[in-house]
């Protein structure tokens, strides 16, 4: 029915008029055999882009990837939910799934929505992959979850010290869980960790016993996995290195011996120089979160709401948000002070340049969108998304050159949803202009494809959740 080793994209779902997938099947694939099942849910409905990610170790060991064109953030569950119905319902018809191996993969939002999913289909959805968030708010690690998690997150990432309070409610529970840091901001984990992912799930299934054993496999990634805790301790990272031998641990009980390896992340966790790094972790997310609600009660009380206009100027905002001083931290040396400075920025950077524009524009305020946006670009000018939404603040306002200007920035610094575009009613007086039809020339020459991993397309309504 499709063809084998390669992306089948656009694929209209027999269960729902309204879905749309890119799949992959891999060559080993046999239908007379279960194979399991990676279901792809990115926050921009980027279809090609998770399959993409994750279709080198669907081929290697033998996964089906289905990936949804309708799955979103910032919006309603309901979304997710009728593309997940519709995938689920969709490759049980067409394939032959292994009814214990069928996990869910997500990214920001819609990595909170995969372990909702999990938490209330316990019996089918046997694990889930979560990037740069964690869990649901309506989901809580307890004693009955039973669903595995690998997680992962960027040095940078705004949700860094969420995923780091995650990572400790699950070591304290003991459940099963793998979470990965890698260096980067907010975005889908790169390849080898998507490969480390799907490997992490084979080693869980095959403790399970619902995939055969590999010794050879088993060997080797216990061999990375200690090698990874020898690297730690040498560059004194302890505590890094005590979790990666008590995740071996859990991880290899019944294919190893791993009492060795369960000792000694007890004897470094014991150690005091290591329950001073967990306490100045912990300290680290208590003055983040903290920072964050100082910082969005000072956005507030900038442009109150209710108001038309501004009580404080973009830069008497800039100054009182200290951006000056944290660029400066982060563009120092790479210590633990500059990589907090950036997790900042980015914060600050996201609601200035996305969500506080976006949910202006949808109360039909532009001129506070575009004066949130004016601060965000002095964070990041280079934002593909701040740039667009500046181009539809000026469209509303009806400054077109300003407009036309925007959205031909937008375009040079990446930029690329034709169909975002030219479904969007704002620009609608422009269209018959040359400058915007260049731009549509330009992006229909682009092949309209999404490749980037992070968070890059406005959707039309927002709501505030990441």
């Amino acid at each position: 029915m499709f063809a084998k080793g390669q992306l089948v994209e656009n694929v209209g779902s027999r269960s729902s008029a309204s879905q749309r997938f890119t799949m992959y099947i891999p060559t080993s694939y046999d239908p007379s055999l279960p194979a399991p099942v990676l279901y792809l849910m990115d926050p921009r409905g980027r279809a090609r882009v998770a399959a993409k990610l994750f279709q080198p170790a669907a081929e290697r060991y033998g996964y089906i990837l289905v990936s949804s064109h309708n799955s979103a953030s910032d919006g309603p569950a309901e979304v997710n939910l009728h593309a997940m119905q519709a995938m689920w319902d969709d490759s049980h018809e067409w394939f032959t799934i292994d009814s214990k191996r069928a996990y869910v993969a997500g990214f920001s939002g819609t990595a909170r929505v995969a372990s909702l999913l999990a938490r209330h289909l316990p019996h089918a959805i046997t694990g889930v992959i979560g990037s740069a968030a964690a869990y649901h708010p309506d989901v809580h690690p307890s004693r009955e979850t039973r669903f595995l998690y690998f997680g992962t997150v960027g040095d940078t990432d705004y949700n860094f010290h969420e995923m780091e309070a995650l990572e400790a409610s699950l070591v304290s529970l003991d459940l099963p869980h793998r979470i990965e840091r890698f260096q980067g901001t907010h975005s889908w984990m790169p390849p080898a960790l998507a490969l480390r992912a799907v490997e992490w799930l084979d080693l869980r299934a095959m403790q399970a016993g619902s995939r055969p054993r590999d010794a050879a496999l088993i060997d080797a990634w216990w061999q990375r996995d200690d090698d990874a805790a020898r690297r730690a301790l040498a560059d004194g990272r302890d505590l890094d290195a005590a979790r990666r031998l008590a995740g071996m641990a859990r991880d290899f009980a019944g294919l190893r011996d791993t009492a060795t390896v369960r000792a000694e992340a007890t004897r470094i966790l014991s150690a005091s120089s290591t329950r001073s790094q967990v306490k100045r972790r912990q300290a680290d997310g208590r003055a983040s979160r903290d920072w964050v609600r100082h910082a969005m009660g000072v956005i507030a009380d900038a442009f109150p709401e209710g108001a038309d206009a501004p009580v404080r100027t973009p830069a008497e905002l800039e100054r009182a948000l200290e951006l000056a001083r944290l660029k400066k931290v982060a563009a120092g040396p790479g210590s633990d002070q500059a990589v907090e400075a950036q997790r900042r920025l980015n914060e600050i950077e996201v609601q200035l340049g996305f969500y506080l524009p976006v949910d202006a524009l949808n109360a039909a305020q532009p001129r506070r969108a575009d004066y949130y946006l004016s601060v965000a670009f002095q964070i990041d000018h280079r934002s593909p998304v701040s740039w667009y939404l500046l181009a539809r603040t000026c469209a509303r306002t009806g400054a077109r050159t300003d407009a036309l200007a925007a959205l031909e920035q937008a375009y040079e610094v990446g930029f690329r949803d034709l169909a975002l575009l030219e479904a969007d009613a704002a620009f609608e007086r422009l269209r018959p202009d040359p400058r915007y039809a260049a731009v549509v020339a330009l992006l229909r020459a682009s092949g309209d494809v999404l490749d980037r991993v992070t968070v890059d397309r406005p959707p039309a309504h927002a709501v505030p959740m990441r």
